[in-house]
């Protein structure tokens, strides 16, 4: 009898483990809509992450400036639908949080790229002002014993102590690999940001706004780090935010949320 018992408490756990293997772990019952819409945007959050870093590893790959806008543009398209359908189902402690949340992904994605460089220094070079001080270190691809970026950020950042000017400059500019051209070794010229090896002015860049890999929309220009609506476009906010253009859009007939029955809008007035 008692092995009986023990055979059939072996089974019954083997069967529970089962379950729970299938179900993807352990079951909590009757989760609140809340914490149903918070792991729906948790969710949405890590497959943007996933996603974005597939596009910045493909542009690594190949070795591109930055990531494919479409890749991107995709990872933003799904992330978008996947929190309106979380708030839509009613029962989030708050919405309208779509942005913050992007923001912080964007980051994340930002720093990976920003720690993983693609491109190592073989020979570095550098330009570097301090006032009135010009200091240019260049070394010859294949030199017999070529310096790294720091070395050279050291001479340069010397030389102009030497002269009674300012170093933060020339310790934080990104050397150039004289080899490939490109950036190397780390830090650049504030606005640029370390864009998986390469500087990347994030004030202006279209896909790379604030941060690597953030990426504005079609409607939308980088300005100040920022994405903000090109003219003649202005920002509108119902459920999410997007860009309309008040001259010709029905639903957003000179102002934001007014809607032409006639379903025609010209020079933003309902026709």
């Amino acid at each position: 009898m008692v092995q009986s018992s023990r055979w059939t408490a072996r089974a019954i756990s083997g069967l529970v483990l089962a379950v729970l293997t299938a179900s993807g772990g352990f079951v909590h019952a009757g989760s609140t809509p809340a914490e149903k819409c918070a792991i729906a945007k948790s969710k949405a959050a890590t497959k943007k992450i996933a996603a974005k870093m597939k596009c910045w590893q493909k542009a690594m790959a190949t070795g591109a400036p930055s990531a494919d806008m479409a890749c991107l543009m995709a990872a933003e398209t799904k992330f978008d639908t996947a929190i309106q359908k979380a708030e839509a189902k009613g029962g989030c402690v708050s919405t309208g949080e779509e942005m913050r949340i992007e923001s912080v992904a964007d980051k994340c994605v930002s720093s990976i790229v920003s720690v993983t460089p693609t491109v190592t220094c073989q020979a570095a070079t550098l330009t570097c002002h301090c006032g009135s001080i010009t200091t240019n270190i260049i070394q010859a691809c294949g030199a017999a014993s070529p310096r790294d970026c720091t070395s050279v950020r050291n001479e340069a950042a010397q030389n102009c102590a030497l002269n009674g000017q300012p170093t933060d400059d020339c310790q934080a500019l990104s050397c150039t690999d004289a080899c490939t051209g490109q950036p190397c070794g780390g830090g650049c010229p504030s606005p640029s940001a370390d864009c998986g090896g390469f500087c990347v002015d994030t004030s202006t860049d279209r896909q790379n706004c604030g941060s690597c890999g953030h990426l504005c929309l079609p409607t939308e220009v980088c300005s100040s780090g920022g994405c903000v609506c090109q003219s003649p476009n202005a920002l509108c906010c119902a459920t999410i935010c997007f860009c309309a253009d008040l001259q010709t859009n029905p639903n957003n007939c000179g102002s934001c949320g007014n809607v032409c029955t006639s379903g025609v809008c010209s020079g933003g007035v309902c026709q």
